[in-house]
């Protein structure tokens, strides 16, 4: 059971019989236990035992809750793990994949970048509609300026 007296024990006290028989007379005892138990309540060092100590209040929301979170951290470490062992094994592969081009490259360059840059025109020549839009795009700018030479032609032309 716990009770309202636990939460004051520290990691020096004899026995928590000991501590709930001198309660009564806390004001006795309270400096000795003090000055032998640690450094000053001012102490913000994270292990200390002032820190560490939990209120009754938490040890029985902690007790309570752990019912739910145990097994919620297993279904989430279930979930997780494999998800987090196939983005490890995605970025092995392709580790290895750009080393093995880095080394074809430094093998033999000339080779290396004709292969790349036909894969790059057949992958890119697959869609015809790609490659329309391609051409069309590049193509427009010296369209209009052939057209406007054919204007400058006309006017001129009238002229004379």
């Amino acid at each position: 059971m716990i009770s309202r007296h636990d939460s004051h024990l520290g990691p020096l006290d004899e026995s928590p019989t000991a501590s709930l028989s001198s309660s009564t007379d806390d004001s006795l005892q309270a400096p000795a236990t003090t000055t032998a138990r640690s450094l000053p309540s001012t102490s913000t060092f994270p292990f200390s035992a002032s820190v560490t100590q939990l209120h009754w209040t938490r040890k029985l929301a902690l007790g309570l809750a752990a019912p739910l979170l145990v097994p919620l951290a297993v279904a989430a470490a279930l979930l997780g793990l494999p998800i987090l062992g196939g983005l490890a094994a995605r970025g092995y592969v392709t580790e290895r994949r750009s080393e093995q081009r880095v080394r074809e490259y430094r093998a033999d360059p000339v080779r290396y970048m004709s292969s790349r840059t036909s894969d790059a025109v057949k992958m890119f020549a697959k869609s015809s509609t790609t490659l329309a839009d391609f051409v069309s795009a590049e193509l427009r700018p010296a369209l209009q300026c052939v057209q406007q030479l054919r204007d400058e032609v006309l006017i001129c032309r009238c002229r004379y």
